[in-house]
């Protein structure tokens, strides 16, 4: 449970993750609990799970985005 609260606690204070070799890991490890609470939530949660695109694209691709968008508002 600490694994998943310090990735929570990273994510939600915005220090990267992207270079968390078990970030994959850690995100079945979220799965697996949420399962023990209620099997049916798991499957909810799936429904809206956008990790495995987001980890596939890679940091360089949401940098990029991000830095477009910032070049569009600062116009």
């Amino acid at each position: 449970m600490n694994r998943i609260r310090a990735v929570r606690n990273r994510v939600f204070h915005y220090e990267p993750i992207w270079n968390d070799s078990s970030l994959a890991q850690k995100h079945e490890e979220i799965f697996e609990t949420i399962g023990w609470i209620n099997l049916d939530m798991v499957e909810a949660v799936k429904l809206f799970d956008n990790f495995p695109e987001v980890y596939e694209s890679g940091a360089s691709h949401y940098d990029a985005k991000l830095s477009d968008y910032l070049a569009r508002v600062a116009s």
